[in-house]
């Protein structure tokens, strides 16, 4: 279960204050690839397994936004960096009298008018799922720009949503 990712704490980390070895206790490509690049943007970033790394996004005007990376496989075995953040859950939704279909549908549109992210819900528990913004990307040719770009697509639209929402989950 992700809900543990999802929470907000105070466990990020700049890459200046630990060790590499305390930085990342789950060396891979995958972890390696992400603490260095969130080390050279400058990024607060925590290691939580060998297959996801999180980070809070700070936005210009003063907002954050949690980012995670999943390390995921395609069909041919090829590593994939999936770079997601959440935006409310659906339980929320459901409770706010937003015409569902309406926004599922409108959902639909937006995946298919974009072309640097895309909206999906992932199960967080038995009874509940929570909207994301995410993008996926190559490990192995992944840059730092392709994922620097990627991390401000996917935080901005999340964040757009929250406050079109009037909340802020995460």
């Amino acid at each position: 279960m992700i809900t543990r990712v999802f929470s907000r704490v105070s466990t990020f980390f700049s890459g200046n204050e630990k060790s590499e070895e305390e930085l990342n206790p789950f060396q891979n490509p995958f972890t390696n690839k992400i603490v260095a690049y969130s080390k050279e943007i400058g990024w607060k970033f925590e290691v939580v397994s060998e297959s996801t790394v999180r980070m809070l996004f700070e936005h210009d005007n003063g907002r954050t936004q949690l980012v995670l990376f999943s390390r995921q496989r395609s069909g041919n075995d090829t590593e994939v960096v999936s770079i997601h953040s959440p935006v409310i859950y659906l339980s929320t939704l459901r409770n706010s009298g937003v015409d569902l279909k309406a926004f599922f549908n409108e959902l639909l549109v937006l995946n298919a008018e974009s072309s640097n992210y895309k909206w999906a819900f992932t199960p967080v528990s038995e009874e509940d799922e929570v909207l994301i913004a995410s993008v996926d990307l190559l490990l192995d040719t992944m840059d730092l720009k392709e994922m620097g770009m990627a991390v401000s697509a996917v935080s901005a639209v999340a964040d757009q949503m929250e406050e079109r929402f009037g909340v802020d989950e995460f």
